[in-house]
């Protein structure tokens, strides 16, 4: 694998790393937060906007991670967006 190629495999997995640590103190925070404001949390409409919201991330990166075209389009559009 060429050095463009680790570095891309790096920075994909480092992305990835860094979502999911971020999902995990978004999770806990948001489980506080359902736990404290118990009257908003135990409504449907607001049960499923959540699960839809965490579904959808999780589908993401799933994606970028799993679908090596869709990364490198990814980290091309990064790169862009640094310069």
């Amino acid at each position: 694998m060429s050095a463009a190629g680790r570095l891309a495999t790096f920075t994909a997995l480092w992305a990835g790393g860094v979502n999911l640590g971020s999902a995990g103190i978004f999770y806990y925070d948001k489980k506080w937060a359902m736990q404290q404001f118990k009257h908003k949390t135990s409504k449907k409409s607001f049960q499923e906007k959540y699960d839809a919201a965490v579904a959808a991330n999780v589908a993401g990166i799933a994606t970028v991670v799993s679908i090596p075209k869709a990364r490198t389009h990814l980290l091309k559009a990064w790169t862009r967006f640094i310069r």
